[in-house]
């Protein structure tokens, strides 16, 4: 028994050296920037990192999802993840890469209490940025988008600088009343007319809209074009037909946003192929909602399923439904989505062996017809035709999934925001500049955080 205590005694003070450790580094970093939300997390990463290196920062910035990385000084150093993912990854690469000027975050937190720990302890940021908020994470997060929005909103530190680039007018009156209540000055950011087509363009904006208030100028120019261009969406032709690969946005929204856009290339009904994943089962519920409105609205006419629980997703859709085990034939599952002559669009889940296997498929069939002595089938872009009009998913969800009217950047009015002063030479991020450094928490306790 002694010799558990004393384990035990070990290990606490190990992670409470840690947390003091941490602590300190997080308090020599000139400005630390969380990116939250539900979509686009990873690339607004990305390009906040790009934005501060271009101005001569020393920034670190660290990336999840799929392939996990840190990036530093130009390159990329793949995080090495062994068993069940954890807040303490955050702690070990930050004191495996060193104290930068800026640090990136991306929140991988997936329910209100891991995103408060991650806020608080791992991260404790001087300004966050919200990409938007979208139904997923509805067992852990919240039941609705209204819910996801408090969650998100409760978990910043009080005065914390807040961007956001939801463009639900609805969302955006929740964000500002939980934010005001916590003291935290909220920039809201609208979409030129011209961009609101596009999805993901929130996200651009959003970053954008940071770089003006800690640097004094944005972003602008063949730079923001260049990622408004890299969220834009177009079909991959392939000998058979028709693939949009969606099944990385996860949520019913985005996924929206994305056959949207790709309907007004001359597709105005879709086959859709829906990845189903166990541990998902909100999301899946999600989805065969989704796709009724749809079949509805006569943009489908029928669904492939792969996967796990596909039953239950196939007895509740109101459309039929080609159900698939978890291992299926990539191959053959493409084959038999195409042959309708129905442009495919991918859904759902995308961290699967099959998704992995369809992707492979994809590239196969995109290198065998540029083998191919023709052009694309007449038709395949620029038509006006938009088929159905989009699909209203207040069905789906108690939030609407609208965009704001106004336009350019504005702040809510129930919050205050100060002026940005344009850098000077020699200024740093933190300071007496656009985002003021916060005082740090009294310390945390490491408690077990995994998610």
């Amino acid at each position: 028994m002694s010799r558990l205590v004393e384990t035990a005694t070990r290990r606490l003070r190990s992670l409470l050296g840690r947390g003091s450790r941490h602590r300190d580094r997080l308090e020599d970093v000139e400005i630390t920037i969380v990116v939250s939300g539900v979509r686009g997390k990873s690339s607004a990463t990305r390009y906040l990192y790009e934005a501060f290196e271009r101005r001569g920062y020393d920034v670190l910035a660290k990336i999840t999802g799929n392939h996990p990385k840190c990036l530093r000084d130009g390159e990329q150093h793949p995080i090495d993840r062994e068993g069940s993912v954890t807040l303490y990854e955050n702690e070990r690469e930050l004191r495996e890469h060193g104290t930068p000027e800026v640090l990136i975050l991306e929140n991988q937190a997936i329910s209100d209490y891991t995103n408060w720990v991650f806020n608080r302890y791992f991260a404790d940021p001087d300004v966050v940025l919200f990409t938007n908020v979208r139904q997923d994470h509805r067992d852990t997060l919240g039941r609705d988008r209204t819910a996801i929005a408090q969650a998100l909103a409760r978990s910043v530190p009080e005065g914390t600088r807040v961007i956001s680039g939801e463009q639900d007018e609805r969302i955006r009156s929740v964000l500002s009343g939980e934010l005001n209540r916590r003291n935290c000055p909220l920039t809201h950011v609208s979409l030129p007319d011209s961009r609101e087509s596009i999805p993901g363009a929130e996200v651009v904006y959003a970053v954008d809209a940071l770089i003006h208030r800690v640097e004094g100028e944005p972003i602008g120019g063949r730079v923001l074009e260049g990622y408004l261009e890299e969220m834009d969406v177009e079909w991959t032709q392939l000998p058979q037909g028709r693939v949009f690969n969606a099944a990385s946005v996860n949520d019913v929204e985005s996924t929206e946003a994305i056959r949207r856009s790709l309907a007004r290339q001359n597709a105005p009904v879709i086959e859709p192929v829906v990845y189903l994943r166990r541990d998902r089962r909100a999301r899946s519920d999600a989805f065969v909602s989704y796709l009724d409105a749809l079949a509805e609205d006569g943009a489908i006419e029928r669904a492939h399923v792969v996967g796990e629980n596909t039953d239950p997703f196939a007895r509740k859709a109101d459309f039929p439904v080609v159900e698939n085990e978890p291992d299926a034939d990539a191959d053959r599952v493409l084959d038999e989505a195409l042959e309708g002559g129905r442009p495919v669009v991918l859904m759902g889940n995308t961290v699967a062996g099959f998704m992995r296997d369809v992707e492979t498929a994809i590239e196969e069939r995109v290198a065998a017809r540029q083998q191919i002595e023709h052009g694309p089938a007449a038709g395949d872009v620029g038509s006006d035709d938009a088929g159905p009009d989009p699909i209203d998913l207040d069905d789906i969800d108690a939030s609407t999934a609208g965009g704001g009217s106004a336009r350019d950047e504005k702040d809510s009015s129930q919050t205050t925001s100060d002026d940005v002063d344009r850098r000077q030479d020699g200024d740093r991020p933190g300071g007496e500049r656009g985002i003021a450094k916060r005082p740090r928490p009294a310390g945390p306790t490491f408690d077990d955080t995994d998610d």
